[in-house]
């Protein structure tokens, strides 16, 4: 629907992106964040995955593989709530960055995981 050039409707994805984002941007704000229990880290060929099952019919299946990085945080941070100051004090602590880059990577790295809904 459109009123004096300004759209007001939004299709079914683009609403669905909005409300991840904003669910996203909520977390950083609060801090309480965790790993979803759905999801398991495995070890397949040699590389950390997770597997992201997608709902019958709709959405197809993914693997995330993590890096080392990522792979740290997950074992430092699963099975309990976290914050992305303890996200970013955790990259700080094992890599020689400065707390504002680790900052800017535990950001960016959360808003990754949100958006594999693997961090609810």
């Amino acid at each position: 629907m459109e009123t004096g050039g300004v759209q007001l409707g939004r299709s079914p994805i683009q609403y669905s992106r909005c409300v991840r984002f904003f669910v996203y941007l909520c977390k950083l704000k609060t801090g309480s964040m965790k790993f979803n229990p759905r999801y398991k880290l495995r070890t397949v060929a040699n590389e950390k995955v997770i597997l992201v099952q997608g709902v019958a019919g709709k959405v197809k299946s993914k693997v995330v593989a993590l890096n080392e990085t990522s792979a740290m945080l997950w074992d430092m941070f699963q099975g309990r709530d976290f914050t992305l100051e303890e996200v970013a004090e955790a990259l700080t602590n094992a890599f020689d960055v400065s707390p504002e880059v680790a900052q800017a990577d535990a950001a960016a790295w959360v808003k990754q995981m949100a958006e594999c809904h693997i961090i609810v």
